[in-house]
């Protein structure tokens, strides 16, 4: 398994999960403590970073680690002239084993220009040359890793024996430079809350900067812009009992409106859909991000 923080790994490990478990991302060695306390794999992006952890660790505690080679994205990664020596370290110098090699490659590989994709792919074909270079070499690396997400369906080439699909988890990433098609059901189940009020306002009432052209009924969830529901959802819709209502007035620091005038009867503790399927009704990752004029990557 493969998690983007420290902290989700914790979580993993408290909730019982005993795979193993990699870390992407480059983490500090004043964290090397907690990677053995939880069994989990760090991720090496730095020539230092082998030293820096024994120096925290000293010389007998074993740890598996990933090593993240920079292929042209700009983040994070040791460079690939470095990969050989970096593994002839760590072999000759550390108690440290190497369970993967991984770099990233990013979007561009399915929905950039055909200068983008030529990119990516040449980013491929620079892993694929030091991955020939580590075998060569005489290392037995377990994983190697290249593709993510956009690089999987646009570049099947570059699956090796493990890949990461992340945000494809999450909403659907097939778009038209896309080669295969990934069978998968969404990890992401949806974003719920439920009204904590229920009111009758007449005609003419002014709320939040609105004047209500009819009778209305309004409803609050305790969501808002402190919890990251960000206000260009204003005037767009939430779902109740089936029926997709909207958002007025501005969103506040904790709260958000909603006009149920429509949905009939509806009272204190009725679930809302911000994100997700209710009945017939559903509102998407897509739309969401659409909403908000953002990617998925």
């Amino acid at each position: 398994m493969a998690v983007g923080n420290l902290y989700e790994g914790i979580r993993l490990r408290e909730s019982g999960i005993k795979s193993p478990i990699q870390v992407f991302g480059s983490t500090l060695s004043e964290s090397a403590n907690i990677y053995v306390k939880y069994d989990l794999m760090p991720t090496f992006a730095r020539t230092a970073d082998p030293a820096e952890y024994m120096t925290v660790l000293g010389k007998d505690i074993p740890l598996k680690v990933w090593i993240k080679m920079e292929t042209g994205l700009g983040r994070l990664g040791i460079f690939p002239e470095d990969l050989i020596p970096m593994l002839l370290n760590i072999k000759n110098n550390t108690p440290y084993s190497v369970e993967g090699i991984y770099t990233h490659i990013g979007a561009r590989a399915s929905s950039g220009t055909d200068a983008d994709i030529a990119y990516c792919e040449k980013q491929w074909e620079l892993c694929e040359e030091y991955i020939e270079k580590v075998n060569a070499e005489g290392f037995r690396i377990p994983y190697f890793q290249v593709a993510s997400t956009h690089t999987a369906i646009a570049l099947p080439q570059s699956w090796s024996n493990c890949v990461c699909l992340g945000s494809a988890l999450y909403a659907d990433k097939i778009t038209h430079r896309a080669k295969i098609a990934i069978q998968k059901r969404d990890a992401f189940q949806g974003l719920k809350s439920k009204l904590i009020s229920v009111k009758h306002f007449q005609r003419g009432s002014q709320i939040g900067g609105v004047i209500l052209e009819r009778d209305s009924l309004i409803g609050v969830v305790p969501i808002g812009l402190g919890d990251g529901w960000v206000g260009k959802n204003k005037g767009e819709d939430v779902i109740i009992k089936g029926k997709r209502c909207k958002i007025i007035c501005g969103i506040s620091l904790e709260h958000t409106r909603i006009d149920l005038t429509d949905v009939g009867e509806v009272c204190v503790g009725e679930v809302v859909t911000l994100v997700g399927k209710d009945g017939n009704e559903e509102i998407t990752v897509e739309e969401m991000c659409e909403r908000l004029s953002c990617g998925t990557a």
